[in-house]
């Protein structure tokens, strides 16, 4: 079931790598693509362009040690480690 909008902000994404500065984003979900829906990471909400679809995430689990694939900005299927999956703590209503 995809994330409700009110979800989204818990559906984090840090990818860094050595020798890069470490990107932040959201793991997102948009219509179209096969099973009729798209899963991507994006981690510039002013442009699609350099938004990265995963290959079959509606599919995976997201357990740490285990592999997603993610395709990059010329169209190759990259390989990457889940290395932490954190839950995030509730946010607290403020009562005025």
């Amino acid at each position: 079931m995809p994330p409700r909008q009110e979800q989204r902000d818990f559906c984090r994404v840090r990818r860094f790598s050595a020798g890069e500065p470490d990107r932040h984003g959201l793991l997102l979900r948009r219509a179209g693509g096969a099973g009729g829906a798209t899963w991507f990471i994006d981690d510039d909400d002013s442009s699609s362009d350099d938004d990265e679809p995963g290959y079959r995430l509606d599919r995976h689990r997201f357990v740490v040690g285990d592999h997603v694939s993610i395709r990059d900005g010329d169209g190759d299927l990259q390989p990457f480690q889940i290395i932490a999956v954190k839950p995030r703590a509730p946010v607290k209503p403020v009562i005025a």
